[in-house]
């Protein structure tokens, strides 16, 4: 087990985190789960994952973050698009957004592999 890194700035991280689940939801994404990967990844402190009705939508919910991350951050953010993909992510450092259709989402089961995980939960729209 690796050592525990101290945070920060758990104020910023939270602000970061929000605006994530916040563009999401304001762009109709379904299913919004945020894992906490304290002391379970070097890679990401969080996965964020979220459905889209359509390759279209996931595009629409891709554009929404990095242009919130922008706007709100000053920042630009690495996203892997690929034409016609079913499963998009999103780099926003210590976040990762994984965008998925519903039938892609439920292959690939990212809650089930992260399943010793903690789940946050956020307050969305109804």
């Amino acid at each position: 087990m690796k050592a525990k890194t101290p945070r920060k700035n758990k104020q910023a991280e939270d602000a970061r985190l929000n605006a994530v689940v916040q563009a999401l939801d304001n762009k109709k994404a379904a299913q919004i789960t945020v894992l906490d990967l304290e002391d379970r990844s070097s890679v990401a402190r969080y996965f964020v994952i979220a459905s889209a009705t359509s390759k279209t939508h996931l595009g629409a919910l891709r554009n929404a973050i990095e242009e919130t991350w922008k706007k709100e951050f000053n920042q630009n953010l690495h996203s892997e698009a690929r034409g016609g993909s079913a499963w998009q992510v999103v780099d926003a450092y210590d976040i990762l957004i994984h965008l998925f259709t519903p039938d892609e989402r439920a292959k690939y089961n990212l809650e089930g592999l992260w399943g010793d995980a903690k789940q946050l939960k956020f307050k969305l729209s109804a």
